[in-house]
């Protein structure tokens, strides 16, 4: 149901539901000579693991350490004569909202990267200066935040130096200061490695070439990601990509075997589209597939599967995107050198009844209709030796119809 919601959860500090975490504070307080004399090696530091969430964390002999379940890591300090610091590390499992995991409170794709230890961590907030103010870090305060994804688990790290008398304190001295604290990051690893039993894998890939418009299955296993989201990516041979999703299948009865898409363009350029769980409005980021091999994978923040290739083939024959109305495709098709065939007898009834009367008298090239509410009609089409049809329909049922007037379901 997270799926839904349409507030944007930026960080840990905004928790309501939370399925499992942990909070490690590692906080210190010490005098300003402490500083002035240096800061040991690390091999004087001690060493914190969680045997619980698989990573572990290097720290000053001096700070101390308190584990915390279920604590908000704001609610905890640590205060020196001079400086707070304070390092929080908080695990969520993936019923939590992970899809939040890797983007910025407007919903944007984190892009910005740093690798740990072998692990990628996506910069959600990087010296950030507190102004003060209500709901703003404090003043002269400096914080780093950072995100990850490891084994089905969303890692928050946030670290933040506090100065106690912001006012009589400079930023340079902070700053300085503030370099302990990403010590203290570097020393970050993972204890466990991801399973190559959790990685994507496409089997194979049903039919392997055809025109735009061609129906794909991709059979495998792990490929669905977030809320049982099937979605596959074309990626170009110029590195431009497109997402398409699975529209057909029944994730209840699938699960994460199989990916069943249509080669077409989600939405066209220009065109206002809504994030699909933040609902915020953003224009449509706009590829044409045209012919030519693409690399299909399947892409997680964490792991990519292995690639295959679909070759899209050249068609004589416009691609008409089904929902689109009729009257539009027939222009286009007619821009595109083909002509409308008006029947000599028309066929209604699945074919049983036959009459020289138009089906449509505004459109006379309807040559012939199925049966019920439901019915399928069919137009043809000719350009010199080559025909082609599209099929439309008016009135029908959810969750398609019913279409007030003729519209697109399928050509060929």
């Amino acid at each position: 149901m997270f799926k839904y919601l349409k507030r944007i959860v930026s960080m840990p500090l905004a928790i309501g539901i939370i399925c499992v975490s942990v909070i490690i504070i590692i906080g210190g307080i010490f005098a300003y000579n402490y500083f002035t004399k240096g800061t040991p090696p690390l091999v004087e530091w001690k060493t914190f693991r969680s045997d619980v969430y698989n990573y572990e964390i290097k720290y000053p002999v001096k700070f101390t350490v308190e584990n915390t379940i279920d604590t908000d890591p704001d609610s905890i300090r640590y205060r020196g004569e001079d400086y707070t610091f304070s390092f929080a590390v908080f695990a969520r499992n993936k019923d939590f909202l992970m899809e939040r995991c890797l983007k910025d409170s407007a919903g944007n794709a984190l892009t910005k990267t740093k690798e740990i230890n072998g692990s990628k961590f996506y910069t959600y907030t990087e010296n950030k200066i507190g102004t003060g103010g209500r709901m703003a870090l404090i003043e002269g305060a400096i914080q780093n935040e950072y995100h990850a994804i490891h084994n089905n688990y969303c890692y928050y790290i946030t670290y933040t130096i506090i100065p106690e008398n912001p006012e009589n304190t400079s930023l340079n001295e902070t700053q300085n200061r503030f370099e302990l604290l990403n010590q203290i990051f570097s020393t970050f690893k993972f204890t466990d490695k991801t399973t190559e039993e959790k990685n994507p894998i496409i089997e194979t890939i049903t039919p392997n070439k055809g025109p735009k418009g061609t129906i794909v299955e991709i059979k495998g296993s792990g490929l669905s990601g977030f809320e049982g989201d099937l979605d596959v990516y074309f990626e170009k041979a110029d590195g431009k990509k497109i997402m398409l999703t699975d529209t057909f299948g029944d994730y209840a009865k699938t699960q994460d075997k199989l990916i069943k898409i249509e080669v077409v363009e989600p939405c066209q350029q220009g065109e206002k589209i809504y994030g699909r769980y933040s609902g915020i409005e953003a224009e449509c980021n706009w590829v044409e597939l045209t012919p030519g091999v693409y690399k299909v994978y399947v892409e997680f923040p964490w792991v990519k599967s292995n690639v295959v290739n679909f070759e899209i083939t050249a068609s004589d024959i416009p691609f008409i995107k089904s929902g689109r109305k009729y009257a539009e495709a027939k222009i286009e098709m007619m821009a595109n050198g083909w002509t409308p065939i008006i029947p000599e007898i028309y066929e209604t009834n699945s074919g049983l009844t036959k009459s020289a009367n138009a089906i449509d008298s505004d459109f006379p090239e309807i040559s012939y209709c199925g049966t019920g509410i439901d019915q399928i009609c069919i137009v043809n089409f000719k350009k010199a030796e080559k025909k082609a049809h599209l099929n439309i329909q008016i009135g029908g049922r959810p969750p398609y119809g019913p279409y007030s007037e003729w519209t697109v379901i399928g050509n060929e």
